[in-house]
């Protein structure tokens, strides 16, 4: 698996120490698992409440798109490079977001849904093809991992980047409300511990992106401290908790 082929990786960065290195190479992604899934499953309870009341409310089809995608690029980007600890949550991810879209999708507005499903067919598209190139058309490992990860950084980078007009939005009200702060601090959590990961493959296409998803988590975690929630009232207090999930 890849974690086996980069071992040398590993003992660079830890100095020949052999708990750093078991540390880095299957207790930090197992963990990154844990978080990652937990993450994925974070809409359900929202997304459940939407079905039950027939209506999104202030649910985004879109970024449950994304996350699909972002999860079908980097199961196929696994089966290239043999890492079960990238394949599983991917895997789940691509699944659980899938579902997701289609719940979601025959109560959204009709421009909502033609942007979701031309984002989801152009997207997965490029994924497909992108995926046989590499494994059929013959070319050399190095070009295959380049054009996957050239795609698969794209991809997550869309879906990190997916909550800035969020936060653009809470600047201008000086209101975090569509912040969770258990989300925003997990997916924190979530990216250092897949950031680890790649430093201990020496694999830049896992390093960047989910060094960007610090970025952007630290933002929001920032945002809600600076522009903390108003006090919630009796109207407004059972929306608050799907509110998040535009940000996702």
């Amino acid at each position: 698996m890849g974690a086996s082929d980069n071992s040398d990786s590993g003992i660079a960065l830890c100095a020949g120490s052999m708990a750093c290195q078991i540390a880095l190479q299957y207790v930090v992604p197992s963990l990154g698992c844990v978080t990652a899934a937990g993450l994925t499953l974070s809409p359900y309870p929202a997304i459940r409440k939407a079905v039950e009341d027939g209506t999104l409310g202030k649910l985004n089809t879109l970024p449950f798109g994304l996350l699909a995608c972002n999860g079908l690029v980097w199961t196929v980007y696994s089966y290239y490079i043999k890492d079960w600890f990238i394949f599983a949550p991917n895997f789940f991810g691509w699944v659980c977001a899938t579902l997701y879209t289609l719940y979601l999708l025959p109560m959204a507005t009709h421009k909502a849904r033609q942007l979701t499903v031309l984002g989801l067919v152009v997207i997965q598209s490029v994924i497909y093809l992108t995926g046989a190139i590499a494994f059929i058309s013959g070319i050399q490992r190095d070009a295959a991992l380049t054009l996957l990860g050239i795609v698969a950084n794209a991809v997550l980078i869309m879906f990190y980047a997916s909550p800035l007009a969020t936060c653009f939005e809470v600047i201008k009200l000086k209101d975090s409300s569509s912040f969770q702060f258990p989300l925003a601090l997990a997916t924190v959590v979530n990216s250092i511990l897949w950031t680890s990961y790649g430093f201990a493959l020496s694999n830049w296409y896992i390093i960047v992106p989910n060094g960007l998803g610090i970025v952007f988590s630290v933002l929001q975690v920032t945002l809600i401290f600076v522009y903390p929630k108003p006090a919630p009232t009796v109207s407004t207090g059972t929306a608050a908790s799907a509110d998040y999930l535009v940000a996702e």
